[in-house]
């Protein structure tokens, strides 16, 4: 009996071999060999997730080639072909090696890729609404909080949702909608995917207050901000401020301080942006 246990291990590993030759294929410019590479392994029923990770890259390649329809369509079926068992964790960009493992947070960031590349199209369709669908996807389903990993990667990932949002909320031509967007997660930290983000919020503030009303804004938001103190169920203490930026609360920060979340907040990079001309 165990040459059917055999057996699909190598099928897995010659599909396997499939899907990396039609990666490629695709970098030679051969685009009719990755399509068909990537269509026989949609079909492969031996290695878990095989199907969802090649159409998802189908619908990169329809995407970067503005077919969005298509890539819409492909970006679906990945989802839909998704195991929630296993989950693929995909090298984007590095190289084509790739393993399965049972860990959900990869899951889940796996389908905010989707969720995210989706908005993507829509928002290059015009349609708005269809691509804040998708993002509230994301919010519903896909809590990184409850799966441990780095807050920073977690707040650099819901960085870059908020930013999709913004831009989705300026195709309707609602600014303070972008704002509340881009400032719900915070704004005084460093990355790429913050920058894009960063760079937009102040592009935002400028053309609706101006730069010396925004900065006055900010003053006053940190002379009105405040600590508040709660005590967990397990009587832990927890200090963390009360802060509104042109009328949007923002992401409280550890701080028992206010001097010190003063400091903090004239330091961070939000600041430094509006300083620069």
């Amino acid at each position: 009996m165990a040459h059917l246990f055999i057996a699909p291990l190598v099928f897995g590993q010659a599909n396997q071999l499939v899907f990396k030759r039609g990666l490629k294929s695709l970098y030679k410019g051969d685009s009719v060999a990755f399509l068909k590479a990537m269509d026989h392994c949609t079909k492969d029923n031996t290695v878990r997730n095989l199907p969802a990770l090649a159409y998802f890259v189908q619908g990169e390649y329809y995407q970067e080639t503005g077919r969005f329809d298509l890539a819409l369509n492909h970006y679906q079926q990945a989802l839909n072909t998704l195991s929630d068992f296993a989950v693929l964790n995909h090298k984007w960009g590095q190289t084509c090696d790739w393993f399965f493992t049972l860990n959900e947070q990869k899951l889940l960031l796996f389908k905010g890729d989707i969720y995210k590349q989706m908005s993507k199209c829509y928002l290059s369709l015009k349609l708005p609404d269809s691509a804040l669908l998708v993002l509230s996807s994301i919010d519903a389903n896909l809590d990184f909080s409850n799966h441990g990993g780095c807050l920073n990667g977690q707040i650099m990932d819901l960085s870059s949702v908020n930013y999709l949002k913004a831009c989705s909320y300026l195709v309707k031509k609602d600014t303070m909608s972008a704002i509340q967007a881009l400032t719900e997660y915070g704004f005084d930290y460093d990355g790429n995917s913050y920058g894009h983000a960063f760079q937009l919020l102040k592009e935002l503030l400028f053309a609706k207050f101006g730069k010396a009303a925004t900065l006055q804004e900010l003053e006053k938001s940190l002379d009105s901000s405040k600590i508040i103190r709660t005590i967990s169920v397990s009587g832990f203490v927890h200090y963390s401020v009360e802060f509104y930026f042109v009328g949007v609360k923002v992401p409280n920060w550890n701080f028992s301080d206010i001097n010190q979340f003063k400091r903090h907040i004239r330091n961070s990079k939000l600041v430094l942006l509006m300083q620069t001309d």
